[in-house]
């Protein structure tokens, strides 16, 4: 059985991957990135994160993207997807009968620390897991097991390269698209090849919003990992080949993009249009 370890944010849905990954192989460890990893979570990281994208993007684009995220964080988290994606994770994470969590575990704010290759060495892990992470795995964790590093992206890729994919589905009407794949991480962001992908049509693309598409799409993927790794153990794991598909790369959205995006929404649903 394959030996597996887990990295992510620390919170429920992440523990429910976790717990599968625990059920479908054997699972020796999680490295959990704590609050501290998240700009978002003191003023201080929001004026760092600021001031980079103000450097990278100019002043009108950053202003967009903060305006938008105070939007999101204040009135955008509607109680009706807040609740939905709670029922979701708490269905899973009820009616699971695989391993409870007792396996060791690491946190850490920076995916890069030492004591992540460190704990790496002591488990001995045959590949690693990561989920929904903003920070760039180097080449010595990503070499430091016989399989390297399989990433969940909440998108179809590469249609929906980078950040934020289920937001730009709905921004493009693209509501045949919302899903996941699991890439295996190089050295650019997201180009790794696909070796599972899958696409969920529970979406209600007129009232979910991005947030709830994701819990949606990685509680599916949970249902095929088994398989995945079964073929990973038997070295019978292939990439997915899709030549004529279009690549896409995104980031971060603006209120501009959010309002242009429901706006789209609404015209199609009022048309009954569904892509």
């Amino acid at each position: 059985m394959l030996r597996t370890m887990f990295i992510g944010y620390d919170n429920r849905l992440n523990h429910c991957v976790a717990r599968t990954l625990a059920k479908e192989s054997e699972l020796v460890g999680n490295v959990w990135l704590t609050a501290g990893a998240r700009w978002h979570k003191s003023w201080r990281g929001r004026r760092d994160f600021l001031i980079k994208r103000l450097k990278r993007r100019g002043a009108l684009k950053a202003l967009d993207e903060m305006a938008y995220y105070v939007f999101h964080h204040t009135t955008d988290k509607s109680s009706r997807n807040t609740r939905e994606s709670t029922r979701l994770v708490d269905a899973y994470w009820d009616s699971f009968e695989g391993p409870q969590d007792s396996w060791p575990s690491l946190g850490v704010t920076n995916v890069n620390d030492a004591a992540v290759l460190a704990f790496v060495a002591q488990h001995k892990p045959d590949v690693i897991f990561a989920h929904c992470l903003n920070q760039f795995f180097g080449k010595r964790l990503r070499h430091a097991t016989r399989h390297g590093i399989f990433m969940w992206h909440v998108g179809i890729t590469p249609e929906y390269k980078g950040l934020y994919s289920p937001f730009w589905t709905l921004y493009n009407g693209d509501f045949r698209n919302f899903g996941y794949s699991l890439i295996h991480l190089n050295d650019d962001l997201d180009a790794g090849a696909v070796y599972a992908q899958g696409r969920i049509d529970n979406v209600d693309w007129r009232r979910d919003n991005h947030i709830l598409i994701e819990h949606k799409a990685i509680l599916a993927s949970l249902r095929d990992l088994g398989i995945f790794l079964h073929a990973l153990e038997r070295d019978e794991a292939k990439p997915i080949v899709r030549p004529n598909a279009v690549e896409g790369y995104y980031s971060y959205p603006g209120i501009t993009d959010y309002i242009v995006q429901r706006w789209r929404v609404r015209r199609l649903a009022h048309g009954g249009a569904s892509r």
